[in-house]
């Protein structure tokens, strides 16, 4: 990126607050270990009772999102990083 390049993003709407990008990644996977741990938690259980069977499927629906999210963040992140240098 150019000196004139950020100049131009810095003109389009003043300081960019770069550190959300960061911010954002580590939210994701702080929510990922949170809702891993509680799947561990069901784990434990020598059978899964019938009426958590429906819960157990949504933690493992939100970890599977979570992941895609965290891939995501990340990328931004990255890109993040290299457009504030």
């Amino acid at each position: 990126m150019t000196d004139y390049d950020r100049r131009q993003a810095d003109s389009f709407g003043g300081q960019v607050s770069w550190h959300k990008a960061a911010e954002a990644d580590e939210a994701v996977g702080d929510a990922y270990r949170k809702i891993t741990s509680l799947k561990m938690e069901m784990d434990q259980f020598e059978e899964i009772p019938s009426y958590l069977m429906p819960l157990y499927r949504e933690i493992m629906k939100a970890m599977e999102a979570l992941v895609k999210a965290r891939k995501e963040t990340g990328q931004v992140r990255g890109m993040v990083r290299r457009v504030a240098r």
